[in-house]
């Protein structure tokens, strides 16, 4: 188990990432740049009333972690490459 640890990314996990970071059960996961064709921290997943909810959030799971988007540190451009 990672217990305390944080996690730094460059592209957002997809939702099979994020459910293992789940398991894993981190402490915080960080990534730059946003992926809305199969992120698992907000970038795909929609609930009811049309907000941005992701895996780590969801109440069914036994373990949830903070996620952080980095906003401008990141180029899409450089790493969709």
């Amino acid at each position: 188990l990672c217990n305390g640890y944080d996690v730094f990314l460059t592209k957002e996990p997809t939702a099979f990432e994020a459910m293992a970071l789940v398991h894993s059960r981190v402490r915080r996961v960080v990534f730059g740049v946003s992926d809305e064709g199969m992120g698992g921290l907000g970038g795909v997943a929609k609930s009811k009333n049309g907000l941005n909810t992701g895996i780590h959030a969801l109440p069914g799971t036994n373990h949830h972690y903070r996620s952080f988007r980095l906003n401008d540190v990141f180029d899409s451009d450089v790493v969709n490459r």
